[in-house]
């Protein structure tokens, strides 16, 4: 899906890589950052691809990001980036702003996902290089929840959110991560 196709009368530095962004706003409804991805259809394509498609995908948006000159362009607002657990160890990683962007692991079917202890280890030389980390709801991927005490915020999905389970994550937050910050996406309106 991300194969580089020769285009008639283009010269490869001419390719553009589209990249998409939502906006993600504080709890005043005032723009803190941004959700950064490819184009919706390519990102699409890949959803059921192996690990090492999405690598390919980290990669891109990564580099897309680099080449957009992503640091100066934010300010003082945030990049949320999601991106394999297996890429979170990729050195080009190391070429983006670390201030401003927030790593967001997901999972995948696919071996080749690092222990939790390895996971732990490269969280905490990306924490030590500047990045903050943005978990999944730990009470639905189960996974990441060992790195809780190092989060910085935690996602959850508005549609699987109710009175029960908020409560239940509140409590969570509170004793392991009090630092954390709680993420909601996919809300339906302001």
């Amino acid at each position: 899906p991300l194969r580089v196709q020769t285009l008639p009368n283009l010269a490869a530095d001419q390719i553009v890589t589209f990249l998409c962004r939502e906006v993600v706003l504080d709890r005043n409804q005032r723009i803190a950052g941004y959700q950064f991805m490819l184009q919706e259809g390519v990102h699409a394509h890949i959803r059921s691809g192996s690990r090492r498609v999405h690598h390919l995908y980290a990669e891109v948006l990564v580099r897309s990001l680099v080449n957009a000159n992503i640091g100066e362009l934010l300010g003082h607002r945030l990049a949320f980036i999601d991106i394999p657990d297996s890429f979170l160890a990729n050195p080009c990683l190391s070429d983006l702003p670390a201030k401003n962007v927030v790593l967001t692991p997901t999972l995948h079917a696919d071996e080749g996902a690092p222990s939790i202890k390895a996971l732990r280890d490269i969280v905490d030389t990306l924490r030590a290089a500047g990045f903050r980390l943005c978990i999944p709801d730990p009470t639905v991927v189960t996974e990441f929840a060992p790195l809780l005490p190092v989060s910085d915020y935690i996602f959850v999905h508005a549609q699987v959110l109710d009175a029960r389970r908020g409560l239940h994550l509140s409590k969570i937050i509170h004793e392991v991560a009090p630092n954390a910050r709680l993420l909601m996406r996919d809300l339906p309106s302001i």
